[in-house]
């Protein structure tokens, strides 16, 4: 990426481990920014502030300069498909967000982690992917692992308190159908990134945020602004919130949006699905401690609990043994089912027909 440069090493650190530190670091940052900025009143489910502020980060990857192959390439920008990639990444935050704020952060990054299968799936349905036995195995993990958090939910709200535990488990499946959304966004992005004369990753990126951001501030502008004083200023006196370290939250979120995805794009062409699976469950595991230590005190559902630590076992192992079986099944055939984004350049007749079967589906 030319914001780092193309140097082996950045800071004297290593170029790849350097982007795995961002890729972990700005995706913590993000959960535990939008749990913040929730318990200070400041991301009431219906303003969409932090999706809003997500976005604009996104969006700003247009200030990356490009390569200059690319430079000339933007008249076969698919904006049709980029559009619909924006659109449904705004549903995915939407409902990650609610997600968030019904189950908390810890909980959440759990369920949040199977992204990576959802993408290997809709990688499978629309860009003839093959999955391994070994990769439906770990899919079963994962997935036993999911459950354990949702019954870890449920349980831990309280004997009698019907109205906490179905909060919770909805808040589990609102934030699971978020995740199948960011695994179609992954897809459809393969898909357009698998074509000859394919646009630069930062181009996609930069493009989808910005369809993103301008649906988000569409709803802003219609429902948040003209009742701001209802929706944010009152939500944040009531709950003693600090107007200034919600500004300087909303800041630090777009920032982390702009790196997180910076790094996704750089580690998707450098290291492929094991490393991105292995900081996934990291992430997942990373959010647990943060979200015990700032927040326990807050909700009860902050607190690491045995569910938790049973769940997170499961989803590390499986994400691992997911992104492992990945590697090994690719045997140079191009089938692989690594996360998407691959190097725009190998591309193939047969993704060309696989980019058809994606776009078909989505006009159908």
């Amino acid at each position: 990426m030319a914001i780092f440069g193309s140097s082996p090493t950045i800071f004297f650190i290593p170029r790849t481990i350097f982007f795995q530190a961002l890729f972990l670091l700005t995706g913590v940052i993000t959960t535990l920014g939008n749990q913040f900025s929730f318990y200070q009143g400041g991301a009431e489910k219906s303003t969409l502030i932090p999706v809003f502020f997500n976005f604009l980060g996104i969006a700003l990857g247009g200030l990356i300069p490009l390569p200059e192959a690319y430079i000339n390439n933007k008249h076969s920008l698919p904006h049709l498909r980029l559009c619909m990639i924006g659109l449904i990444d705004v549903l995915g935050n939407m409902l990650c967000l609610i997600g968030l704020i019904m189950v908390g952060s810890g909980t959440y990054q759990v369920i949040y982690s199977s992204v990576v299968l959802f993408t290997a799936f809709f990688a499978r349905m629309f860009l003839s992917k093959v999955l391994s036995i070994h990769q439906m195995i770990a899919l079963l993990v994962v997935s036993g692992g999911l459950a354990l958090s949702a019954v870890g939910s449920a349980s831990s709200a309280g004997a009698g308190d019907e109205l906490s535990t179905s909060t919770l488990l909805l808040g589990c499946l609102i934030t699971l159908i978020g995740s199948m959304c960011y695994g179609l966004v992954y897809a459809m992005s393969e898909g357009v990134l698998s074509q000859p004369d394919s646009p630069h990753p930062i181009q996609v990126q930069t493009m989808a945020g910005v369809w993103g951001f301008g649906a988000v501030a569409l709803y802003f502008m219609f429902h948040t602004l003209p009742n701001f004083n209802m929706l944010v200023v009152q939500p944040i006196t009531a709950r003693g919130g600090s107007p200034t370290a919600l500004v300087v939250t909303y800041a630090t979120l777009a920032a982390s949006a702009f790196f997180h995805a910076v790094a996704y794009f750089e580690l998707i062409q450098t290291t492929g699905s094991v490393s991105t699976g292995v900081l996934a469950a990291l992430r997942a595991v990373s959010v647990f401690a943060f979200s015990s230590i700032f927040f326990c005190d807050l909700h009860h559902e902050q607190c690491f609990n045995f569910w938790k630590g049973l769940s997170t076992i499961f989803v590390m192992a499986g994400l691992v043994y997911y992104g492992y079986s990945s590697k090994k099944s690719d045997g140079g055939k191009g089938k692989s089912m690594d996360l998407p984004l691959k190097n725009p350049k190998s591309s193939s007749l047969e993704s060309s027909d696989s980019l058809e079967k994606l776009s078909s589906k989505h006009t159908a």
